[in-house]
């Protein structure tokens, strides 16, 4: 589409430059090639995924977001418990914040030990947390959970793609990966039963 919309704007398809027109379909029919045969180890994840210096970049990069993800959790349950008054929902929300930011810290430790820095945004995105958490606590504790429990689950699906890009010769990234995925289906576990 791209290409096609490239020639229509240069002229090429009246006839003008007939050369753009013939390497436009070959690179067309090379990349449906391509796709029909779903690449095979021309991919590029396949390709990024061999290149351990990029790999551990790519797992650098997403420990930084994973991590403010944690930060924007925590602070959200911090919000939340100001305005909760069942003892049960303050259990659950404490339980989340805690391991929320036990689980921050560990990313932040994967990242030094990358050879990483911490990406200055973290209060940034506590700001932008505590505005959310105060609109989640103004549709009451119930709202909240299920705020809490759509971002667990999303916390929670991104531990594989972390485990996945992770070296295996690096079996201390690997199973502080895999603790802190232990520790986050647990928080699914317990929202899930506490909403029902």
């Amino acid at each position: 589409s791209v290409l096609g919309a490239a020639a229509l704007a240069t002229g090429s398809v009246a006839g003008r430059s007939p050369a753009f027109v013939l390497r436009a379909s070959v690179i067309m029919a090379g990349a449906l090639a391509l796709a029909g045969s779903w690449g095979g180890a021309y991919t590029l994840d396949d390709w990024l995924g061999r290149n351990h210096t990029l790999r551990r970049h790519r797992l650098r990069w997403a420990l930084e977001r994973h991590r403010l993800l944690l930060a924007a959790v925590e602070e959200m349950c911090g919000v939340q418990m100001q305005a909760a008054t069942e003892s049960w929902a303050l259990s659950i929300l404490d339980t989340l914040r805690l391991d929320a930011g036990e689980s921050r810290e560990d990313a932040l430790a994967i990242v030094r030990r990358l050879g990483g820095h911490a990406i200055p945004l973290l209060a940034l995105v506590r700001g932008l947390s505590w505005a959310v958490g105060c609109v989640t606590a103004l549709g009451g504790v119930r709202a909240g959970l299920r705020v809490q429990r759509w971002l667990a689950v999303r916390v929670w699906a991104r531990y594989e793609r972390l485990e996945g890009l992770a070296a295996p010769e690096d079996g201390i990234a690997a199973r502080a990966l895999a603790a802190m995925r232990e520790r986050e289906a647990r928080h699914v576990a317990l929202l899930r039963s506490a909403l029902q």
